[in-house]
């Protein structure tokens, strides 16, 4: 067995993602307050007393006839075996049963206590029949129920725990713990048939959106004459590939507006960066409030945006995600928990190959100048539309 005391123990020393979420675990419940880990037994149904996190935290424990992911020494005499699994569906009851069978011979059946974690949101049909036999001496827990106590707890604790925890949490939205599905047989057949197409056609897909989206950005460069100007390189990862272009006279001189081709959510868009950072939404919010808002409203065609990072949600990606119900509504981001890291706002169109042509070009070119001359800041309206030898203006 490994004892885990460093955060290098935990992650570093292991490629396997299954062993890094229980390890990474493992280090977060020995450098937490003990009322944490007493927290995590007793909503996995353990009922245990005068537990300490100040013994033995291990992975891989080797037993007679199984190797459990974990051991957490709870006193002197007791012991807490857990078993984690990233997926639903995937409790293996005979090995679970010979991590009992096994600890009992190594520790003495009274001093051991079993947890198993896994990606269910329930208690599995084969762990009812185990408590049934027994009883309080296991525990379960889902990674969701387990995110949503490390919330919780969060929200109760002083620093550092609580950024300890949040970064457990960051961690857990990475690898989607909690999210992951299963395949039934048909699911998986189809995947099967599939595989093949996307292997061969996955590189020229890729070139033919990029195509795409270079079209996008000219016409958008050609159509606000001369305000836009290609940024930065573009995003080639998929699947949400854009580009960032300056825009003279904007209140954020730099990464101003995006192009994207999203093929995820099957969307091409237009967007306006808002803010991305604490400092840019600190900026921003009392120009959107003051000037930007009534507009957004009036024009029912304008969507708002947030960022997903990979691990967020299920799609595993990052990309524009447009928030349903923004279109023609009066609001204030900082009052929804969509916008709490990012905004964006503009224009939204179908990914539909057959409409990939000049009228839907022309389209999305006459909409990105239309949302420059809407909401450039009142202040930087003169440069905006100034002679050639208007100076290029500076930050808001």
């Amino acid at each position: 067995m490994r004892e885990i005391r460093s955060l290098c123990d935990a992650l570093l020393r292991t490629h396997v993602q299954e062993d890094q979420c229980t390890n990474f675990l493992l280090w977060l419940l020995r450098k937490l307050p003990p009322c944490c880990l007493q927290e995590v037994c007793r909503e996995s149904g353990l009922q245990l007393d005068n537990i300490s996190n100040e013994h033995e935290f291990g992975s891989q424990l080797v037993l007679e006839n199984s190797r459990p992911d974990a051991l957490i020494r709870l006193a002197r005499d007791k012991v807490l075996i857990v078993e984690t699994k990233r997926f639903p569906n995937a409790l293996n009851r005979p090995q679970f049963e010979n991590h009992i069978t096994g600890s009992a011979k190594e520790f003495g059946a009274a001093n051991c206590w079993f947890l198993f974690i896994s990606g269910d949101n329930q208690e599995p049909r084969d762990f009812v029949q185990l408590r049934s036999v027994y009883g309080d001496r296991i525990g379960f827990m889902s990674w969701m129920r387990l995110q949503a106590l490390f919330t919780s707890l969060k929200q109760q604790l002083e620093k550092p725990y609580s950024i300890l925890l949040d970064e457990f949490l960051i961690f857990a939205r990475y690898h989607r713990l909690g999210k992951l599905t299963d395949m039934n047989a048909d699911e998986t057949k189809a995947f099967l048939a599939a595989y093949p197409t996307v292997i061969r056609y996955q590189e020229a897909a890729q070139k033919k959106f990029l195509e795409v989206l270079r079209k996008i950005t000219d016409r958008v460069i050609l159509d606000c004459a001369e305000r836009a100007m290609a940024y930065d390189k573009e995003e080639t990862v998929p699947p949400c590939f854009y580009r960032a272009l300056s825009v003279k006279g904007w209140h954020m001189p730099l990464l101003s507006i995006f192009t994207f081709v999203n093929i995820l959510t099957k969307q091409i868009g237009v967007v306006a960066n808002g803010y991305q950072n604490p400092k840019e939404k600190e900026d921003f919010l009392p120009l959107w409030n003051g000037q930007f808002k009534r507009k957004f409203r009036d024009k029912p065609e304008l969507h708002a945006f947030t960022w997903i990072c990979k691990g967020e949600d299920e799609n595993e990606a990052d990309y524009f995600k447009l928030v349903t119900g923004t279109s023609g509504k009066l609001f204030d981001p900082a009052a929804l928990d969509d916008f709490k890291d990012y905004f964006y706002w503009g224009y939204c169109y179908p990914l539909e190959i057959d409409m990939l042509d000049e009228p839907m070009f022309a389209k999305i070119g006459s909409d990105a100048k239309e949302l420059l001359a809407s909401f450039t800041p009142e202040k930087f309206r003169r440069v905006a539309g100034g002679s050639p030898t208007t100076p290029v203006v500076g930050r808001a």
